[in-house]
């Protein structure tokens, strides 16, 4: 009895031990790298962010862009009763190109500002892919640590039964008292309940899983590694942490993007106060008379910026 009990502490001690032994990085663990894979492929939130992101560098190049040319088609005509072009020096057809153009600078802060949104967005993208392989990693780890905890249970059963036969044997033959066999056989009924609870938080943490890669509650999910494999992380000091979240925070970076998006805005708006022009070419071909030509350049009034780009200024301002 005494050769099983010292069999039974040295198991018990040396598991936590093992438990923190160096390793290589729950990262490089294939199953949880295709959990995590798998996760972010159907998570919706994260679909969502992707297509709005794809969508926001699309607009970039669109606001940066020229506004299309118009194309006017046109007749100018003396009198009803006939087409008198090329008889009357007055009578022509028309082919004109009309090119609106922005006031300088506009087009670049459009740019910017459509930039800066599409750079926030993908900031907002990074936060989901964090948080949702920090939920796969966190479920997965927990996992392990409930099998791990089955399989030392299944070792102290296997323990407790050779004790209880020991016991057993020894107390047939007056060498121990009834209490040892019976502390024996209570010892294998709490390890009978320990058991129950642990299968019970084995499958919430495997159904948490497969709610987070959107399969069946009750699949199956294979780990064939173990808890003591994974490597305990290196600690860093406060002031080291600090600065790595620091660095590393979506939210940070989600929130000086969004600074820097205003700032452009406001930017933008202060130059759509300036007016825009147009630029216009045409020919006007006369019959068997001598072609007319014309140019213009159009500018565009402000006169309603009180209304307008002022408050549009206010309100990018607030």
């Amino acid at each position: 009895m005494t050769r099983l009990t010292s069999r039974l502490l040295t198991l018990m001690v040396c598991a936590p031990i093992a438990a923190g032994a160096e390793a290589p990085a729950s990262g490089t663990d294939p199953v949880l790298a295709s959990l995590v894979r798998e996760t972010l492929e159907k998570n919706p939130e994260y679909a969502r962010a992707r297509a709005e992101l794809a969508a926001e560098r699309e607009r970039i190049p669109q606001v940066g862009a020229l506004a299309d040319p118009t194309l006017t088609l046109g007749i100018q005509n003396d009198g009803f009763k006939r087409i008198e072009i090329g008889n009357m020096g007055t009578s022509f057809w028309q082919v004109m190109v009309t090119q609106p153009l922005p006031w300088p600078g506009k087009r670049g802060l459009r740019e910017e500002v459509a930039r800066s949104t599409a750079s926030a967005t993908e900031v907002g993208l990074e936060r989901i892919r964090l948080t949702t392989t920090a939920e796969v990693e966190r479920a997965y780890l927990d996992l392990l640590l409930v099998r791990g905890k089955l399989e030392l249970l299944g070792k102290l059963d296997v323990l407790w039964r050779e004790a209880e036969a020991v016991a057993r044997a020894r107390y047939e033959v007056g060498a121990v008292t009834q209490s040892d066999v019976v502390r024996a056989q209570l010892e294998r009924t709490r390890l009978v309940l320990q058991r129950l609870g642990l299968d019970a938080s084995e499958q919430a943490r495997l159904q948490a899983l497969n709610r987070l890669r959107v399969r069946p509650l009750d699949e199956p999910i294979e780990t064939p590694r173990r808890l003591s494999e994974v490597g305990d992380p290196s600690l860093p000091s406060v002031s080291e942490a600090t600065a790595d979240a620091e660095a590393r925070s979506p939210d940070l970076a989600q929130a000086r993007r969004s600074v820097t998006t205003a700032e452009r805005r406001v930017d933008l708006a202060r130059r759509e106060r300036y007016p825009d022009f147009t630029v216009s070419a045409a020919i006007m071909p006369r019959g068997g008379l001598e072609p007319m030509w014309s140019a213009n350049v159009g500018i565009s009034l402000p006169v309603f910026t009180g209304r307008k780009q002022s408050r549009a200024v206010e309100e990018n301002v607030s």
